[in-house]
């Protein structure tokens, strides 16, 4: 019971990582946001698809923030922490930062003998009505260093709302406020997140979360059994990195319920069987929306459809591409998968309906001079499509 206990807690699939000592990888994110967060005037957005573990950055910087301040008065920081959503704007956003920062007030009281009093405030009750970049400003100056995390930033709705953000970052800089405001959010720019503004490019500091190597998810791996009481062998780890494809919640997922294979069967090193055990309870444990996706892009109309096929071919050639693949890219999968040779003309139809609504769409279409690329439109899908292929022994 407590190496299964322990399994639950080393490996998160659903939650994000908070606990530093669980946190691996990202050695050089890390190292970028932290030396940015210390120089006045600049501001971070760190960016990347869904799912590489943007949210599980943000929430260790905040850790490792407060854990380099404490105990030094000179780096002493206050590091504040807010997730956006749907019905947020620019004001409830920062009225949700300043929540429950007090600042002291003197109160003078009459009379010869009387000693001065303090009264604590809340500075979101401080707040104007209608919130301004320069109001933004006017709270910062109010207080010491202080970093301000903005995660989930891509759920804000409108060009107006990342307008006003982009004009507050310039704010902040442009009067030299002590206040670091790190953005975190979907998106393959910055553009996706806060829109065109040339004038802030100046004081952006852009991190881009790339999908994780084979060495980030080895150390994930590695770090959660060795904290677990647990072991992998070779084979079994191999299996399980290639099959996240570079993403830390299929390795968390794979991970953990191989290691509820090897401890159900009385062992505690995980071997291939386990993995293979836990591929078909990932299947199970898959987001709906990920599944149903799945379901209407390769549902046949007709028999011995290669939707199927195709779009684990797809899976295979964005694996080898970094995320975009070409039509050729697409065929020499295919062959693999098949052991036949395949002409362009033979899937040329399944490659653009899965660029349609009536499969998905399941891909993007890249317009490239040339020949067009494509990407998945949801890039945790690619994981579930090896999954896919792995069960039904295609690969």
């Amino acid at each position: 019971m407590r190496i299964l206990a322990a399994i639950a807690e080393v490996f998160r699939p659903y939650t994000p990582i908070d606990d530093i000592d669980l946190f691996a990888g990202r050695v050089n994110e890390v190292a970028e946001v932290l030396g940015t967060v210390y120089e006045r005037g600049r501001h971070v957005v760190i960016h990347g698809d869904r799912g590489v573990g943007k949210t599980s950055l943000a929430n260790v910087m905040e850790r490792l923030l407060v854990r380099r301040a404490d105990g030094q008065e000179e780096a002493r920081v206050l590091v504040v922490k807010a997730a956006c959503d749907s019905t947020d704007n620019f004001a409830s956003v920062w009225r949700r930062v300043f929540n429950g920062i007090a600042l002291t007030r003197d109160i003078r009281r009459t009379g010869f003998r009387a000693e001065p009093a303090e009264e604590q405030l809340d500075l979101a009750e401080l707040l104007p009505e209608i919130l301004r970049p320069a109001d933004i400003v006017s709270a910062a100056r109010t207080l010491g260093r202080t970093v301000v995390i903005l995660d989930e930033f891509d759920r804000l709705q409108g060009s107006e709302t990342a307008r006003a953000f982009a004009d507050t970052l310039k704010a902040l800089s442009d009067a030299d406020a002590d206040m670091t405001v790190v953005i975190v959010g979907v998106g393959r720019s910055v553009t996706e997140l806060i829109g065109e503004h040339e004038s802030v490019e100046r004081c952006l500091k852009q991190v881009r979360i790339p999908r994780m190597s084979n060495a980030e998810a080895e150390a994930i791996i590695a770090t959660g059994l060795e904290r677990a009481g647990m072991a992998i062998n070779d084979d079994a780890k191999e299996r399980i990195i290639r099959l996240s494809q570079g993403f830390p919640h299929y390795t968390h997922l794979l991970a953990k319920n191989a290691a509820e294979k090897a401890l159900s069967s009385d062992r505690t090193e995980i071997e291939m069987a386990d993995v293979e055990g836990a591929i078909a309870v990932a299947l199970e444990q898959a987001a709906e929306s990920v599944k149903e996706t799945y379901r209407r892009a390769v549902t046949p109309q007709r028999r011995q459809s290669l939707f199927d096929n195709v779009l684990l071919a797809c899976a295979l050639a964005a694996e080898a591409g970094g995320g975009t693949f070409g039509s050729t890219d697409v065929r020499e999968a295919l062959e693999r998968i098949t052991g036949q040779r395949m002409e362009l003309t033979r899937f040329s139809y399944n490659l653009g309906k899965l660029c349609s609504v009536e499969r998905g769409p399941v891909l993007d279409r890249l317009d490239y001079p040339g020949r067009p690329r494509y990407r998945f439109r949801n890039p945790l899908l690619q994981p579930y499509i090896v999954l896919q292929g792995h069960s039904r022994g295609v690969i």
